[in-house]
């Protein structure tokens, strides 16, 4: 069997490298939940659901665009699995190089669906990249955002595009447009997006200042009843900005009843409420002059790897934990802090603060 393997491979090579491309012969949709694909020939996509034949039957099936983690599409470049893992993994720049080469590499395709798709993953590691480590690509990604959102109007990326965009218009601090993207993304049919544009807005109105008004946005969502796991986890997080809005409301012994609760209901593997959830632990414990406990929360972020990937929390996890361990009587750990924190996020709002001289005033 592994010489046939290998042989096969060998005569691939020679007829003109035809393994560049996947050997995959089908369509196949990775779906939130559950364990095995949906394989078959994808006939229609709109941006609320793809359409595809599944199975040996062609049996037509719908999924909605909201459960859809990945597609894979037949004929991809085979290395694309490995762009998705290294975007999945935070690395921004080697998966943008590497969907930028595959968008090349099938210029001539006739599978619409498939380019239209690279450019999305194109303009969406941009995003990250923007959001995480460079605000300098800010403006960059809103225009790959903006423009893959006027050319494919009927995409299945088409919601999540809205919310990428209104991350930007945030980090970029054009409140009344990341506004506006927010309230069009709630348009979507499924809760668990309407509630994620209400703990947008309230993110937006804790950034501009209105702590009172971001706690009503966020009220409103941990009064629903949550019953899938997208919705619980935006329960999950309305929890967390309604914290964050009683901190600046100097509220943070509240705040803290509120962040238990979130940690006590997150599961393992959503890392970045327990990310931010430790960071805001930290923050309301350093609020009541309880260095030593809010060092072991910030620590969390630092210490477990999976929470570590969430870079924005990270970043912040490093700039207070520059400052308390100097109060902890470790100042070798402090300089570590700094320069871990410089030298992996160094154009972080945490790093700018940083060499402004001061640890206070955290991520919205």
């Amino acid at each position: 069997m592994h010489r046939f393997i290998t042989h096969s491979l060998i005569v691939a090579f020679l007829l003109g490298g035809a393994f560049s491309i996947s050997a995959r012969a089908a369509d196949e949709i990775i779906v939130e939940g559950s364990t095995a694909p949906v394989r078959g020939e994808i006939t229609n996509v709109s941006r609320t659901e793809i359409t595809i034949l599944a199975g040996l039957k062609k049996e037509e099936q719908k999924v909605p665009a909201n459960t859809i983690v990945r597609v894979e599409w037949d004929g991809e470049p085979s290395k694309l699995s490995l762009n998705r893992n290294a975007e999945a993994a935070a690395r921004y720049p080697e998966a943008l190089a590497g969907y930028q080469e595959a968008l090349t590499e099938v210029a001539s395709s006739t599978n619409t669906n498939l380019k239209n798709d690279l450019t999305f993953l194109i303009a969406r590691a941009k995003a990250g990249l923007a959001l995480t480590s460079d605000a300098s690509k800010l403006d960059e990604a809103i225009k790959d955002l903006e423009a893959f959102r006027t050319a494919n109007s009927n995409s299945f990326r088409y919601y999540q595009t809205l919310s990428l965009l209104g991350d930007l218009y945030l980090a970029k601090k054009n409140y009344e447009q990341a506004l506006a993207i927010f309230n069009e993304m709630a348009q979507a049919p499924w809760d668990d997006y309407k509630m994620a544009a209400a703990n947008a807005r309230g993110r937006v109105k804790l950034a501009d200042g209105k702590a009172a008004e971001a706690q009503q946005e966020f009220d409103s969502i941990v009064a629903l009843t949550a019953d899938t796991p997208q919705e619980k986890a935006q329960r999950l997080r309305a929890l967390l900005g309604k914290a964050t809005a009683l901190q600046r409301q100097n509220q943070p012994a509240e705040a803290q009843t509120v962040i238990d609760e979130v940690l006590e209901q997150a599961e393992t593997s959503d890392s970045r409420t327990l990310a931010e959830g430790y960071v805001r632990l930290g923050e309301s414990l350093q609020a009541q002059n309880k260095p030593k406990e809010a060092l072991l929360a910030y620590l969390h972020v630092d210490a477990i790897p999976d929470l570590a990937n969430e870079a924005q929390y990270h970043a912040e996890a490093l700039l207070q934990l520059s400052q308390l361990w100097t109060v902890a009587g470790k100042p070798e750990r402090a300089t570590d802090a700094q320069e871990l924190l410089k030298s992996k996020y160094p154009t972080s709002d945490a790093a700018r603060r940083l060499s402004a001289g001061g640890a206070a005033g955290g991520g919205e």
